[in-house]
């Protein structure tokens, strides 16, 4: 399955909305950088029909190096945790494997 990325984005919503790629690529960097923001001062956002954005503590942890078997110490730190709305989810479990495994592959690079 080939990536989609924020130019490709910005052309489908100029075509969309009848409006220039220049234009939709302004709104789509003004929607990411307000996006930014909000998370990095710790608000959930939520988007209808897609889910829920939260920052998350992980609290401290003891774990163990796969090699030697020492212990590390992971401090405490924020995840970025994305939870998909149910009907999202479920469209998505809907998807025929077939058409994800024959989706042409990207160039290599």
């Amino acid at each position: 399955m080939r990536r989609v990325n924020r130019h490709q984005l910005a052309e489908k919503l100029a075509e969309r909305l009848a409006i220039t790629r220049p234009m939709a690529n302004k709104i789509i960097a003004e929607f990411i950088e307000c996006f930014r923001e909000e998370v990095l001062e710790g608000k959930p956002i939520y988007l209808r029909r897609l889910g829920k954005f939260e920052v998350k503590l992980r609290r401290a942890k003891i774990a163990f190096d796969m090699f030697n078997r020492e212990p590390i110490e992971i401090p405490a730190h924020f995840k970025l945790v994305f939870k998909a709305e149910a009907g999202l989810r479920r469209e998505v479990m809907q998807i025929p494997i077939k058409n994800v495994l024959a989706a042409p592959k990207p160039p290599e690079q």
